[in-house]
């Protein structure tokens, strides 16, 4: 494989989303022929998924099985619910270890603990954070306050993310040197989301207003931006640890029917929805393709890069500083700071 040059790196492109939409959905590169069965292996690794209960996060737990993983760990809000998907795997790859894990992204505390956890692993190889939200209406996180989409898609998993690093960075048993893999799941709509709130100062407040007219355009726009956040925040991070100690990389799944996104949308625009979204969406497997692609199959070049339809496609900076310090002050834990102690140890 080729060596490509970084998101960051690359000159900026200026799609519409209709014009990223019609070529990732009518005319999608092919999946790169190194994704083949045999070909890769993650035997003896540990790997932790968000959202893993349902929709691409459940596919690319039963893809990362069958290319041997050892240990899977699914973290779902509802443990039943994890429970469940956790079954139906555990009869597929029945020699493998597959444990569900409460997680909750509306709750600070519950992502301490869960961060807690991975780092009494004996080692943890693979993090795959793809749990996000859609939300049609305006509603705010019961434990923060703040709006849902900012809370769950950027603010919980930036926290998570800085939390799992060191565990992630962690020397592995039996002296392997492969560096450890963090994935953030992003939209290829994050490339055009527009913000307009970036003249605020601070930026987090704005996200919180319902304003005047909230509305499908108004929440679109809002989730848009809260992924654009989500490739600020890998860059940001990626800038912070070395890509031989881990690798971070954020990945577009494409448009695809079957998820949770769809869960919150009125049924009559379900209804309309449904016929385009089976025409011409990602099927399920070929999005948690991708998901493995970013996590496990790209190498040390894809640090820091933004990768959709199965190739790197550049992001801009624009108020990358401000919203990380921003962050910073918003998830100002005592754990947070210990990690950023300890990935920025060289």
């Amino acid at each position: 494989m080729s060596s490509p040059q970084s998101s960051i790196s690359l000159p900026p492109r200026h799609d519409t989303f209709l014009k990223i939409f019609t070529k990732h959905q009518l005319h999608p590169n092919p999946k790169p022929a190194y994704l083949k069965p045999g070909s890769i292996s993650v035997a003896h690794q540990t790997g932790v998924i968000t959202g893993g209960n349902a929709g691409i996060g459940l596919e690319s737990g039963r893809l990362l099985l069958s290319l041997g993983l050892s240990q899977l760990i699914l973290a779902a809000r509802s443990p039943s619910k994890g429970q469940e998907a956790a079954a139906a795997l555990q009869k597929q790859y029945p020699k493998a270890k597959i444990d569900v894990w409460q997680l909750d992204l509306n709750s600070y505390d519950s992502i301490r603990e869960f961060a807690r956890k991975c780092a009494a692993l004996p080692r943890l190889d693979i993090a795959i954070l793809s749990a996000g939200i859609m939300n049609v209406g305006y509603k705010t996180s019961p434990v923060t306050g703040r709006e849902e989409m900012l809370q769950v898609n950027y603010l919980s998993t930036a926290l998570l993310a800085i939390l799992l690093l060191p565990t992630l960075k962690r020397e592995k048993p039996s002296g392997a040197n492969t560096p450890g893999r963090l994935t953030l799941v992003a939209s290829g709509a994050a490339l055009i989301a527009e913000f307009s709130e970036g003249n605020g100062t601070p930026l987090h407040p704005p996200f919180d207003k319902q304003g005047e007219r909230w509305n499908m355009s108004a929440a679109k726009k809002r989730y848009d931006l809260s992924k654009s956040m989500v490739l600020m925040l890998g860059y940001t991070l990626s800038k912070m640890i070395k890509p031989d100690e881990t690798v971070i990389n954020i990945v577009d799944p494409s448009f695809t029917p079957g998820t949770s996104f769809f869960h919150n949308l009125p049924l009559l625009i379900k209804i309309f929805a449904y016929p385009l979204a089976m025409l011409l969406g990602t099927s399920t497997n070929s999005a948690g393709w991708r998901y493995v692609d970013a996590a496990v199959a790209r190498g040390k070049e894809s640090h820091g890069s933004f990768l959709s339809d199965w190739e790197i496609n550049p992001y801009g900076k624009q108020f990358m500083d401000r919203l990380w310090n921003e962050t910073v002050n918003e998830l100002d834990f005592p754990e947070v700071r210990e990690a950023m102690e300890s990935i920025r140890e060289k």
